[in-house]
Formats: C-alpha cells, sequence, structure tokens
C-alpha cells in the first residue's frame, strides 16, 4: 500500500511540476539538459542583432576567433568598430552560453505589429541556434533569466573592449536656443546617447560625451515657449559627421538671419 502510495504521489508530483515548466514558471534550465560541447569549438560565432521595428535602426555584434565588431545602423549612417578578444575572453563568453543551456530554452508566438527587439545566435560545428525576443517572438518566463545573462555578458564584454576607443566629444548649444526654448530632446542611435531636457529647466551650453571613431548621426529639437515668426513651436536639426582624432565636437546655432523664418538648427562640427 505504501509503495502504491508512493508511486502515486511521484506521478502527481513530476505532473505539477512539469505542468509548472510548460507555463514558464520553473526555470528551464533546471528540467533540461544542454548539448553544447563543453569546450569552446574553434569556429565558434556568435552574433547579437537588435533592430527597432519599423524604425531604420538596428544594432549588431559578430565575435569570432578571426574577426569581432560592433555595428550601428540608423538612416542609413553606419558606424562599425574592430576589437579582437583572446582565447580566454572566448573561453569566457562561450562558458556562458553552456552554462545557461542556450539550446533549451524556449521562445512562445504572440501576433505582435511593430516590434523591436533582440536575436542571439550561436553557430558552431555547423549547427546554428537562434533566440529570438522580437517581433512576435518572447522568451519564455522560464528563460527570461538566462536569456538576459547571456546578453548583459556579450554587451558587458564588447563595452570594456571599446571603452579605450572612444575619445572625448562635445555639445555646445547657443545660449540663444536656451533662451527661446523650454524642453528637447538630443540623441544618435549610433553613438548610444539619449539625453533629454526637462520643461523649464536650464539648458547647459555645453554636453559631454565619449564617441567611438567613425560615421554618426545626432540630431537635437527643442520645443520653443513661444511661437516662431514662421508659426512653429519648435527647432531641430540633425547632422552626418565622422569623428577622428582631430574632432573635438559639434556646435548647435540658431539659424542664420537669412534664414529667420527657418526653425532648421544650423550643426557644424569642429
Amino acid at each position: 500500500m505504501n509503495k502504491i502510495a508512493i508511486l502515486l504521489f511521484v506521478i502527481l508530483a513530476g505532473g505539477v511540476l512539469y505542468y509548472f515548466y510548460q507555463q514558464g514558471a520553473i526555470p528551464t534550465t533546471l528540467m533540461s539538459v544542454s548539448k553544447l560541447p563543453k569546450k569552446r569549438p574553434e569556429n565558434l560565432v556568435i552574433e547579437v542583432s537588435k533592430q527597432g521595428g519599423m524604425l531604420p535602426i538596428s544594432k549588431g555584434i559578430y565575435i569570432s576567433k578571426d574577426s569581432c565588431y560592433q555595428k550601428h545602423r540608423a538612416y542609413q549612417t553606419e558606424n562599425k568598430t574592430y576589437f579582437t578578444l583572446n582565447a580566454s575572453e572566448l573561453d569566457q563568453i562561450y562558458a556562458t552560453f553552456v552554462n545557461n543551456k542556450f539550446d533549451r530554452l524556449k521562445t512562445r508566438n504572440i501576433r505582435t505589429h511593430d516590434r523591436g527587439g533582440v536575436s542571439i545566435f550561436l553557430r558552431i560545428n555547423r549547427a546554428t541556434y537562434k533566440i529570438h525576443d522580437s517581433g512576435s517572438t518572447y522568451i519564455n518566463k522560464g528563460s527570461k533569466a538566462a536569456f538576459s545573462h547571456i546578453l548583459s555578458s556579450i554587451k558587458s564584454l564588447v563595452a570594456n573592449k571599446l571603452a579605450p576607443l572612444k575619445q572625448a566629444f562635445e555639445v555646445k548649444i547657443d545660449s540663444s536656443i536656451a533662451q527661446v526654448s523650454q524642453s528637447g530632446y538630443l540623441g544618435s542611435h549610433t553613438a548610444d546617447i539619449s539625453h533629454g531636457f526637462q520643461k523649464n529647466q536650464p539648458i547647459p551650453g555645453s554636453l559631454s560625451f565619449r564617441l567611438l571613431p567613425g560615421k554618426h548621426l545626432l540630431r537635437i529639437n527643442f520645443t520653443t515657449r513661444s511661437a516662431l515668426p514662421n508659426s512653429k513651436n519648435y527647432l531641430s536639426g540633425d547632422l552626418k559627421f565622422t569623428v577622428t582624432s582631430d574632432t573635438k565636437g559639434v556646435m548647435v546655432k540658431m539659424p542664420a538671419p537669412k534664414d529667420s523664418p527657418s526653425n532648421r538648427l544650423l550643426l557644424l562640427t569642429y
């Protein structure tokens, strides 16, 4: 009788665990066995892709023993920066995939429109493992922690490699802009810059950043306190430019007097 009771308990407990596993309430890594090789394959390739949905912006990372780079693209402007990883660093990042059982992570589909997101690809021994968290594909609850850990490990490693390559960059804002503006925003997808000017807070005369060499796109806009001569209540401007060792920054100025009806800001590198 006791044996039957124990057997029924085991079956019931197993069924409950399986149910919660299917619902994503139990981490995927606890109830699955990874088939990834423990040792890093020589032909390892890792790719990370982040898309902006309907917006023409994207970010990517490519890692292999022969070539590594980060690529940011926005509105036909692309910044691509190469870096190197040694064998120990490649082992470290591959171990993150193995320890988090990347090949066992689960996703689900929910019809969604205009959703960006992240995809991670792992290519080894002619096999490709891929997990999407974008579009209509979502990470299961039980796989989220592992997926996030892999992604953050890659991003942290790449950020540490690229940090020494960045150089000081200043955005100077003419005082005449601050006098007529009440709020605004400055951003660059290629440079990972996002800075807001809060309503009725002082707009600084300059902002300091650190940018990677290469091509960039900078966009800036302000909401004015009152309508301009052309009845518009905003100022905006954008600039495609290339950062070299001689580049110090960008100056943002009001339109020239002859263009006074315009609400297009003048952006110049210096």
